[in-house]
């Protein structure tokens, strides 16, 4: 999409000159001002009524910009492409205009951008301080020096569309069309003829259920489109399993002599086919797999067989591919998990979602005033998400970085769970009773008033100042409590608290446990400390390979992050699997599957041989 060019460029050209009466700025050098650069940079990205109300203009003088730089003219931005829109607006306009005329643009008040900033510390970390005297920005007539400028913009700003001209397009977010289709017509091949001893589905099979869950409901009414739409076999669905069988029937039972969650047996053969199963979930990816097989084969065909099929892991869950960043349930704009989107996380294989949100944002805190605003609407959204994933046969789970920080104003009132101090911030001290009630108490509610969560992974190191320790390189903190207290103690206790909130009102739910930077906060024996005090029946996950010592082009280095070219498991991954073992704890593995910070600029990377050896090492391991 041409619009999308202004992306493009704005990369090439990150020098610009201000407006009349400013210095040039050796940043912002090639856009002609600093007007301009403004007018560039947010042309496709907001409203043009907003742009104007930000320079004091109207929209015609806007457009009259636009149109002297070259720029065509610019698409609506729907609500949800501005909503979508509100981190890289931030990151565009940092350096060009003061805050005010930011919140302006974004339409949000000086409150509500604190807020936004704060429950993404990392994005306020990317922004870092802007520019020295930045003073607001108006419109103004360019002077004939600019207006030169703006001419010799306009030129090769013109060139460059003209040599994308061509080049297919579709609309933004058009990708998502795709992610959201579980069933992909191309498995259906014109000429694919059965073989002898197959079960054929063309001759007016039923599919008998039992009338179970939503979960059975929804895999049998799926398998039954996916036979009609792609294949074009009509097949019949039937409930209750004391329907006499017969020639040409499917049937699917729970099987209470299969004792593995999500196991499932598959005899086929050319008179029916009869899928046991361990649970609801494992009948939904038998029927899933059914129709893997199928598209295998290129029409609706089975070959004999009696197969038991056993999870090699589980669970499995994954993020959304297209959600948001920051604050998913707080909004009603962006659906961050469609149904037809979890039906095709379900026909990937994956058992369960994550979504990354704030614990003082889901409930009010049982000990601290003032938490909770909005948590009706979250825990709203989070109930229909759980909701509608189970009917996928998908659980849900949060990632917690927890207790979050609080801003100075906050200890006016709570002097006494002031911990490690961080810039406008400081950490709530965990080694308080109050801030232990706080956790024990607020995941216990969250628990409470979501029936049905997964469970939580919680991690303690991340860019989010979460405990005392959490940024305490070589173990060093100026809380006057934890100080006093080793990091492992202050560490696991904070899990403690969380896992046993989570516990007293869903036993049965997961902690799961992420080891991310404990090294490289405290060296590499220091977790095994907080490993050996981790609470009984909570996961421990690492990054599976993170630690691992590669040579690239003669260049020797760690790998600090997820990748995809190096197979794992680490050395430190390793160690993690041992002690987890030795502590009698279930085993995780953290990886990143579509594409890798080696390349995270690109959707994905097509190395799926590298991906199942991936895969056969966190087996052999005992991920």
């Amino acid at each position: 999409m041409k619009a999308a060019f202004a992306t493009l460029i704005v990369s090439l050209l990150m020098v610009v000159r201000g407006t009349a009466g400013e210095p040039i700025r050796a940043d912002l050098d090639y856009f002609p001002s600093r007007l301009h650069a403004f007018v560039f940079r947010n042309w496709d990205i907001v409203p043009t009524e907003r742009i104007a109300k930000v320079l004091g203009t109207d929209v015609r003088m806007v457009g009259k910009v636009a149109k002297s730089l070259g720029l065509q003219k610019a698409e609506d931005v729907s609500a949800e492409m501005q909503r979508r829109n509100v981190e890289i607006i931030i990151r565009r306009n940092w350096p060009l205009v003061p805050r005010e005329q930011i919140e302006t643009l974004l339409g949000y008040s000086a409150k509500e951008l604190d807020e936004f900033l704060g429950k993404e510390i990392f994005l306020r970390a990317l922004l870092a301080g802007p520019p020295p005297g930045l003073i607001p920005l108006k419109y103004e007539e360019p002077t004939p020096e600019i207006s030169q400028r703006v001419k010799w913009f306009n030129k090769h700003v013109k060139q460059h569309l003209a040599a994308v001209a061509s080049t297919p397009t579709e609309p933004r977010m058009f990708f998502t069309n795709e992610l959201c289709r579980a069933h992909d017509p191309a498995d259906f091949v014109r000429s694919a003829k059965p073989k002898k001893g197959d079960a054929d589905l063309r001759g007016g099979w039923r599919l008998i259920i039992d009338e179970g869950s939503p979960v059975t409901k929804v895999a049998a009414t799926d398998f039954i489109d996916y036979c009609k739409f792609v294949h074009h076999a009509k097949l019949t669905l039937v409930t209750g399993m004391s329907v006499e069988p017969k020639h040409g029937d499917i049937t699917v039972a729970r099987d209470q002599t299969i004792k593995l969650p999500g196991q499932y047996i598959l005899d086929v053969g050319a008179d029916g086919i009869a899928i046991r199963a361990a649970d609801e979930r494992a009948m939904g990816r038998a029927l899933i797999e059914l129709e893997r097989r199928m598209g295998e084969r290129g029409g609706p065909f089975l070959s004999e067989c009696h197969d038991t099929m056993t999870p090699s892991f589980t669970p499995r869950y994954v993020s959304s591919y297209f959600s948001l960043l920051t604050d998913v349930l707080g909004q009603d704009v962006v659906d961050p998990f469609p149904d037809e989107y979890l039906n095709r996380i379900a026909h990937q294989d994956a058992d369960g979602i994550w979504i990354y949100t704030l614990l003082a944002d889901l409930v009010p805190s049982p000990v601290f005033d003032g938490m909770g605003a909005g948590s009706e609407q979250r825990l709203r959204h989070l109930r229909e998400i759980v909701r509608r994933a189970e009917r996928h046969g998908l659980k849900v789970y949060l990632y917690f970085n927890e207790p979050r920080a609080q801003f100075l104003p906050f200890f006016d009132k709570y002097p006494q769970v002031k911990g490690q101090p961080e810039g406008d911030t400081a950490a709530l001290c965990t080694s308080t009773e109050l801030v232990q009630q706080h956790l024990r108490g607020s995941c216990k509610k969250l628990f409470e008033e979501v029936p049905g969560l997964g469970g939580i992974f919680v991690i303690t190191a991340s860019e989010n100042l979460c405990n005392c320790y959490s940024h305490a390189h070589g173990g060093v903190t100026a809380c006057p409590r934890c100080s006093k207290r080793s990091p492992s103690d202050v560490i696991a206790e904070s899990i403690r608290c969380m896992a046993e909130g989570v516990r007293a009102a869903a036993p049965d739910a997961q902690v799961i446990v992420w080891d991310w930077s404990w090294h490289s906060l405290f060296g590499e024996a220091v977790p095994g400390e907080i490993i050996k005090r981790l609470p009984h029946g909570v996961g421990l996950m690492a990054d599976f390979e993170r630690g691992t010592r590669i040579v690239r082009g003669g260049v020797a280095m760690n790998v600090e992050e997820y990748s995809i070219s190096t197979i794992g498991p680490s050395p430190r991954a390793k160690l993690r699997a041992q002690q987890a073992a030795e502590n009698g704890l279930k085993f995780f593995a953290k990886i990143q599957l579509s594409t890798t910070w080696e390349c995270g600029t690109v959707p994905f990377i097509p190395v799926p041989n590298l991906i199942a050896r991936k895969a056969i090492a966190m087996r052999d391991i005992g991920v």
